[in-house]
């Protein structure tokens, strides 16, 4: 969907590629579904959020001179590991439109490990069979699986189908949940502890026929979380509605090797961070706190260099920044600001701050109006202690 179709639509369906265990958004238009939505629909509600919430984000970037038609998520240089989404169906002779090498599916339709060597999948009890075969030959070709959900025994027709979790040696057992009062919770065990014993609201118990037991629900003792190699590859498989726990799935990511490439050392939960680039490979750092009211000062790092020469980036509580990282503006070369470009002109760029103080360096000579200057190699650093301020060429 283009976006002038998107900021068109004002009612978004989200419906479930059971065969992919994918989300698709689909949009329709107001007027098919006016006369039978109530005022209140939450999905008219959630079509208009995403429409506004999409127009904020093409005027910021707009205001910083970028077309955002030709942004793209993650940048020349990607965030964490090359993140991008998998079509694990594009791949398979019996569907239309054959092999999708763009996709990271090789051209026999695979899964290719060395373009995709970790991927994340969400599952239920259906999963077509053609794709369940594509992700055990995955991984005995070497690649690295998390698999959150239940264990797939059934195709997409309702027929058994259970190639994906025999290739795991897991035989699934009950199926327990919360319900009645039963207090149901798991510990952890192997690499994903020590960490505290949590509740979960439903757990899938497997007996595992190899492998690690990394997850335990408490009143069984029984499995609910493996780590497995098959083949040349691996598996990590968590079978219960583990929290978003932060630090276990980050665990769990780092096993099958995918690294974060950018970090924060953030007090809270709440703040995450990813990049865009313009053609010329200039950057935006797109800084996020989803923490309701309160204000976090963070330092980042890109792949354990730290960015914007160490110094810390205020972020509001609910609030968010989009700060340059080597971009041009203006005739000059930004090489990093802890400031937001609100205005850009010929020789000059306006930045409008987010603390009490804003750094500012700018490859070759620059000036601002009531700012500390400094140089370092090649760079003028300016420090200014203003709302905004604006920094001048030469």
């Amino acid at each position: 969907m283009d976006r002038r179709s998107f900021l068109n639509a004002t009612a978004v369906t989200a419906v479930t590629a059971g065969a992919a265990g994918a989300l698709a958004l689909g949009a329709t238009p107001a007027r098919a579904n006016a006369r039978r939505r109530p005022a209140q629909d939450p999905e008219a509600l959630l079509g208009r959020w995403f429409a506004d919430t999409y127009r904020s984000l093409e005027a910021m970037v707009a205001d910083s001179g970028l077309p955002a038609d030709n942004i793209r998520l993650g940048g020349d240089r990607p965030v964490l590991s090359e993140n991008r989404s998998v079509n694990l169906q594009a791949g398979d002779p019996d569907r239309a439109g054959g092999p999708d090498r763009a996709g990271g599916l090789d051209p026999a339709g695979d899964l290719d490990p060395a373009r995709t060597p970790v991927l994340a999948l969400a599952t239920g009890e259906y999963l077509d069979t053609a794709v369940q075969r594509r992700l055990v030959r995955y991984l005995e070709a070497g690649g690295r699986l998390l698999l959150s959900g239940l264990l797939p025994g059934k195709d997409m027709a309702g027929r058994p189908s259970t190639e994906l979790r025999d290739a795991l040696g897991l035989k699934p057992g009950r199926t327990l949940t919360d319900a009645n009062r039963f207090s149901l919770s798991v510990t952890a065990h192997g690499w994903a502890a020590p960490r505290a014993e949590i509740r979960v609201p439903k757990a899938q118990l497997c007996t595992a026929s190899r492998g690690e037991v990394v997850l335990r629900e408490v009143s069984t003792g029984d499995g609910c979380g493996f780590d497995i190699w098959v083949g040349k590859g691996r598996a990590v498989v968590v079978t219960n509605a583990y929290r978003c726990d932060l630090g276990f799935w980050t665990a769990a990511l780092r096993e099958l090797g995918a690294v974060p490439g950018i970090t924060h050392d953030a007090r809270l939960p709440g703040v995450f961070l990813l990049t865009t680039a313009d053609p010329a490979g200039g950057r935006l750092l797109h800084a996020f706190n989803i923490s309701s009211g309160y204000a976090q000062d963070v330092t980042v790092a890109e792949r354990g260099k730290p960015l914007f020469g160490g110094e810390r980036l205020h972020l509001p509580g609910r609030g968010a920044a989009m700060l340059p990282l080597g971009l041009d503006a203006g005739g000059l070369r930004i090489a990093y600001a802890t400031a937001e470009i609100s205005a850009v002109a010929d020789g000059r760029v306006t930045f409008r701050a987010l603390g009490d103080e804003a750094v500012v360096a700018v490859e070759g000579r620059a000036r601002c109006a009531g700012a500390k200057v400094s140089v370092e190699g090649t760079r003028t650093l300016l420090r200014a202690r203003r709302a905004e301020f604006t920094v001048h060429r030469g």
